[in-house]
């Protein structure tokens, strides 16, 4: 750039100069090229979660001066929706799906977004699974059971007890009597 403007100046009178590098100025400012602006962008501390969980977002933005401001949007289902500053803003999401977040950075140098197409994954709560039939123990036998329905479909653990399966039903036995929390894991 210093060499082409060395050359201008030795090919062309002082009017003609000031009227290039008004024309080079006004470029630069028309195009933006002439000062730095602002790059928005975040993360969240996780980006999928299930219904009723809450995400962190942070502000990772490079500002180039003055007092920024910052607009947020949060998507779908989210609570709160929408936010103002810096942050960081913990955000809880219901309903499942995809959903995609927004930041837009304002200073002095300018304005940009930073838009995350489906970056933040909703997923349902699966169903409690339920008690059915539960046999007490009796006189001439000393355990009972529990069966338990509606148990994740796929591979799960049932604890205490390690109980292993993929079905949507189980019965436990060889139970003494007593009172019993069990706690079921899908494995996917």
């Amino acid at each position: 750039m210093k060499f082409i403007f060395h050359s201008i100046i030795k090919c062309v009178n002082n009017r003609r100069l000031t009227r290039v590098l008004l024309v080079v100025s006004l470029f630069l400012l028309m195009t933006g090229r002439g000062w730095a602006q602002p790059t928005a962008n975040f993360n969240a501390n996780i980006t999928a979660v299930c219904s009723g969980s809450s995400v962190v977002f942070t502000d990772n933005s490079t500002l180039t001066g003055g007092t920024p401001t910052y607009s947020w949007n949060f998507g779908a289902n989210a609570l709160p929706t929408t936010a103002t500053g810096i942050g960081p803003h913990t955000v809880t999401y219901t309903g499942s799906g995809t959903v995609t977040v927004s930041l837009t950075v304002t200073d002095s140098g300018g304005s940009d977004d930073e838009i995350k197409t489906d970056y933040i994954t909703v997923n349902a709560l699966p169903a409690a699974p339920t008690v059915g039939t539960i046999t007490q123990p009796t006189c001439t036998v000393g355990t009972g059971s529990v069966v338990l329905s509606g148990l994740p479909s796929g591979s799960w653990t049932i604890n205490p007890g390690s109980i292993a399966g993929n079905t949507t039903s189980r019965t436990i036995s060889g139970l003494a009597t007593g009172t019993y929390t069990y706690t079921v894991t899908n494995a996917a």
